[in-house]
């Protein structure tokens, strides 16, 4: 719709704790921002705790969605 973007991140166990997560993070807000986006949003599962404290280091909102209690959907306004 060029005004949101999803994103997604995966890192592996063994390399988490290294800064990969913000570093990409960082990149991909960046290039959102670059590309003049409006939004970025994405899911978090409610149980991953590091991802949800980076999101919200970085900015994002969360709220809980009401039909998946296993997620948190995170949004950052760019």
């Amino acid at each position: 719709d060029n005004i949101s973007c999803e994103f997604v991140v995966v890192v592996s166990d063994s390399l988490r704790k290294q800064g990969i997560g913000t570093r990409l993070m960082e990149a991909l807000i960046e290039a959102a921002r670059h590309h003049r986006l409006k939004k970025m949003e994405g899911t978090v599962l409610h149980d991953n705790h590091p991802m949800l404290d980076l999101t919200r280091e970085l900015g994002f909102s969360q709220r809980k969605l009401p039909d998946d209690p296993t997620v948190v959907a995170v949004e950052l306004c760019l």
